[in-house]
Protein backbone atom coordinates (compact mmCIF):
# COMPACT_ATOMS: atom_id res chain seq x y z
CA UNK A 1 0.00 0.00 0.00
CA UNK A 2 0.94 3.51 -0.70
CA UNK A 3 2.35 4.88 2.02
CA UNK A 4 0.36 7.86 3.70
CA UNK A 5 1.75 10.68 5.38
CA UNK A 6 -0.32 12.97 7.71
CA UNK A 7 1.25 15.79 8.87
CA UNK A 8 -0.64 16.62 12.10
CA UNK A 9 1.79 19.51 12.64
CA UNK A 10 0.26 22.95 12.83
CA UNK A 11 0.94 24.86 9.36
CA UNK A 12 2.29 27.70 11.79
CA UNK A 13 5.03 25.67 12.85
CA UNK A 14 6.02 24.81 9.64
CA UNK A 15 6.07 28.51 8.89
CA UNK A 16 8.48 28.72 11.49
CA UNK A 17 10.75 26.30 10.55
CA UNK A 18 10.81 28.11 6.91
CA UNK A 19 11.75 31.28 8.27
CA UNK A 20 14.05 29.90 10.40
CA UNK A 21 16.09 28.11 8.10
CA UNK A 22 16.07 31.33 5.84
CA UNK A 23 17.17 33.30 8.91
CA UNK A 24 19.59 30.79 9.36
CA UNK A 25 20.72 30.67 6.26
CA UNK A 26 20.66 34.77 5.99
CA UNK A 27 22.97 34.67 9.27
CA UNK A 28 25.41 32.09 7.99
CA UNK A 29 26.12 34.64 4.88
CA UNK A 30 26.00 37.38 6.90
CA UNK A 31 28.53 35.91 8.98
CA UNK A 32 30.77 34.69 5.85
CA UNK A 33 30.44 38.59 4.62
CA UNK A 34 31.23 40.24 7.45
CA UNK A 35 34.07 37.81 7.64
CA UNK A 36 35.32 38.30 4.42
CA UNK A 37 34.84 42.59 4.71
CA UNK A 38 37.27 41.53 8.45
CA UNK A 39 39.71 39.99 6.54
CA UNK A 40 40.09 42.67 3.45
CA UNK A 41 40.05 45.56 6.07
CA UNK A 42 42.86 43.63 7.63
CA UNK A 43 44.60 43.15 4.48
CA UNK A 44 44.06 47.01 3.19
CA UNK A 45 44.83 47.63 7.07
CA UNK A 46 48.36 45.85 6.43
CA UNK A 47 49.09 47.45 2.89
CA UNK A 48 48.24 51.09 4.28
CA UNK A 49 50.59 50.48 7.42
CA UNK A 50 53.35 48.27 4.76
CA UNK A 51 52.74 51.35 2.63
CA UNK A 52 53.32 53.99 5.37
CA UNK A 53 56.71 52.32 6.31
CA UNK A 54 58.12 52.25 2.95
CA UNK A 55 57.12 55.76 2.67
CA UNK A 56 58.65 56.87 6.04
CA UNK A 57 62.01 54.94 4.35
CA UNK A 58 61.85 56.77 1.43
CA UNK A 59 61.36 59.80 3.17
CA UNK A 60 64.72 59.63 5.44
CA UNK A 61 66.72 58.01 2.44
CA UNK A 62 65.54 61.13 0.75
CA UNK A 63 66.54 63.41 3.91
CA UNK A 64 70.23 61.94 4.10
CA UNK A 65 70.66 62.56 0.36
CA UNK A 66 70.05 65.61 0.55
CA UNK A 67 72.19 66.16 3.47
CA UNK A 68 74.91 64.31 1.22
CA UNK A 69 74.03 66.65 -1.82
CA UNK A 70 74.05 70.29 0.42
CA UNK A 71 77.28 68.65 1.67
CA UNK A 72 78.81 68.09 -1.72
CA UNK A 73 77.39 71.66 -2.49
CA UNK A 74 79.35 73.47 0.74
CA UNK A 75 82.81 70.92 -0.45
CA UNK A 76 82.18 72.47 -4.03
CA UNK A 77 82.29 75.98 -3.19
CA UNK A 78 85.75 75.29 -0.87
CA UNK A 79 86.97 73.35 -4.37
CA UNK A 80 86.08 76.47 -6.33
CA UNK A 81 87.55 78.93 -4.02
CA UNK A 82 90.25 76.99 -3.86
CA UNK A 83 90.64 77.22 -7.57
CA UNK A 84 89.80 80.91 -8.14
CA UNK A 85 92.32 81.33 -5.54
CA UNK A 86 94.95 79.10 -7.39
CA UNK A 87 94.40 81.15 -10.61
CA UNK A 88 95.29 84.19 -9.11
CA UNK A 89 98.91 82.75 -7.89
CA UNK A 90 99.13 81.75 -11.54
CA UNK A 91 98.58 84.54 -12.62
CA UNK A 92 101.15 86.32 -10.45
CA UNK A 93 103.98 83.60 -11.35
CA UNK A 94 103.52 83.91 -14.81
CA UNK A 95 102.79 87.88 -15.08
CA UNK A 96 105.69 89.98 -15.56
CA UNK A 97 105.50 93.21 -13.26
CA UNK A 98 106.75 96.36 -13.86
CA UNK A 99 107.82 96.99 -10.98
CA UNK A 100 109.80 93.60 -10.49
CA UNK A 101 111.02 94.47 -14.03
CA UNK A 102 112.69 97.37 -11.58
CA UNK A 103 114.19 95.72 -9.04
CA UNK A 104 115.84 93.38 -11.57
CA UNK A 105 117.10 96.42 -13.34
CA UNK A 106 118.42 97.78 -10.14
CA UNK A 107 120.06 95.02 -8.67
CA UNK A 108 121.43 94.41 -12.24
CA UNK A 109 123.13 97.72 -12.19
CA UNK A 110 125.09 96.75 -8.51
CA UNK A 111 127.98 95.63 -8.44
CA UNK A 112 129.91 93.44 -5.87
CA UNK A 113 131.35 95.00 -3.05
CA UNK A 114 127.64 97.00 -2.38
CA UNK A 115 125.30 96.22 0.19
CA UNK A 116 121.78 96.97 -0.35
CA UNK A 117 119.79 97.64 2.72
CA UNK A 118 115.94 98.81 0.53
CA UNK A 119 114.74 99.13 -1.99
CA UNK A 120 111.34 100.92 -2.51
CA UNK A 121 109.69 101.22 -6.03
CA UNK A 122 106.86 103.72 -5.47
CA UNK A 123 103.83 103.97 -8.18
CA UNK A 124 105.47 107.69 -9.07
CA UNK A 125 108.20 106.58 -11.16
CA UNK A 126 111.11 106.50 -8.80
CA UNK A 127 113.00 104.26 -6.99
CA UNK A 128 114.38 105.15 -3.06
CA UNK A 129 117.71 103.04 -2.40
CA UNK A 130 119.81 102.63 0.81
CA UNK A 131 122.76 101.16 0.28
CA UNK A 132 126.38 100.57 2.66
CA UNK A 133 129.68 99.82 1.13
CA UNK A 134 133.40 100.02 2.80
CA UNK A 135 134.52 100.50 -1.12
CA UNK A 136 134.89 103.13 -3.19
CA UNK A 137 135.88 102.13 -6.37
CA UNK A 138 132.76 100.03 -6.36
CA UNK A 139 130.54 102.76 -5.66
CA UNK A 140 131.84 104.84 -8.97
CA UNK A 141 131.12 102.12 -10.40
CA UNK A 142 127.88 101.63 -8.96
CA UNK A 143 126.98 105.58 -9.89
CA UNK A 144 128.69 105.07 -13.82
CA UNK A 145 125.72 101.85 -14.13
CA UNK A 146 123.29 104.38 -12.77
CA UNK A 147 124.08 107.39 -15.23
CA UNK A 148 125.23 105.03 -18.42
CA UNK A 149 122.12 104.70 -20.85
CA UNK A 150 123.41 101.56 -22.45
CA UNK A 151 123.54 99.66 -18.92
CA UNK A 152 120.69 101.24 -17.59
CA UNK A 153 118.26 100.39 -20.88
CA UNK A 154 117.31 103.87 -20.69
CA UNK A 155 115.39 103.31 -18.29
CA UNK A 156 116.30 106.03 -15.79
CA UNK A 157 116.19 109.81 -16.19
CA UNK A 158 117.96 110.35 -13.18
CA UNK A 159 119.65 109.93 -9.51
CA UNK A 160 120.21 112.33 -6.88
CA UNK A 161 122.03 111.50 -3.90
CA UNK A 162 120.44 112.48 -1.01
CA UNK A 163 122.83 111.44 1.82
CA UNK A 164 126.47 110.31 1.40
CA UNK A 165 127.96 109.81 4.70
CA UNK A 166 131.00 107.83 5.87
CA UNK A 167 131.89 106.92 9.15
CA UNK A 168 135.34 106.25 11.11
CA UNK A 169 135.70 102.90 10.18
CA UNK A 170 135.43 103.86 6.87
CA UNK A 171 131.99 102.81 6.18
CA UNK A 172 129.84 104.41 3.81
CA UNK A 173 126.08 104.50 3.58
CA UNK A 174 124.35 106.63 0.62
CA UNK A 175 121.02 106.94 0.04
CA UNK A 176 119.39 107.31 -3.95
CA UNK A 177 116.18 108.96 -5.12
CA UNK A 178 115.88 107.39 -9.14
CA UNK A 179 113.76 108.83 -11.28
CA UNK A 180 112.48 106.52 -13.74
CA UNK A 181 112.29 107.47 -17.54
CA UNK A 182 108.40 107.41 -18.51
CA UNK A 183 106.32 104.47 -19.05
CA UNK A 184 109.06 102.50 -17.16
CA UNK A 185 106.10 102.02 -14.01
Amino acid sequence: MDKLRINLLPPEIKEQAKKAAKQGLINRISIGLLGLLILATSIILGVVIQQGATINNLNANIEREKNRISGLGEAEAVVKLLKNRIDIINQFETKSYKQAQVYDLITGLIPSGIQVNIIKVSKTPSVVLQADTDNTISLQAFFDNLIDPVKNQGKIKSVTVESLNKNSAGKITLELSIKLAEGVL
